[in-house]
């Protein structure tokens, strides 16, 4: 699995041991930080998976919070399929939208 400009210590260990554990069938999708050039295919994404979606803004605010961690996971066919979005506020960490592709 790659991880690319992600760092999280114990949590990804765990991440990386599932994907490599015997009898994993299928390769382990990549997971990176979501950037603006993202936000198309997560709006997309939003509106198919939620009645009420965010916003374009609401999504631009999250990822302009540098103690944010905003993901994306690679569809294989340089898409997205899914995404989540976290905060942090002061000690504590928020996980304030998380989607996958309906199909």
């Amino acid at each position: 699995m790659k991880c690319r400009g992600i760092t999280g210590g114990k949590f990804w260990e765990t991440i990386h041991a599932m994907a490599r554990a015997p009898g994993a069938m299928t390769p382990p999708p990549d997971i990176s930080r979501l950037t603006y050039a993202d936000l198309p295919q997560v709006i997309a994404i939003e509106r198919r998976a939620f009645p009420t979606p965010w916003s374009l803004a609401m999504f631009v605010l999250e990822l302009s919070k540098p103690s944010g961690i905003c993901l994306g996971i690679d569809d294989g066919r340089g898409g997205l399929s899914g995404y989540l979005v976290c905060s942090r506020y002061a000690d504590v960490w928020h996980l304030m939208n998380v989607a996958v592709a309906p199909e």
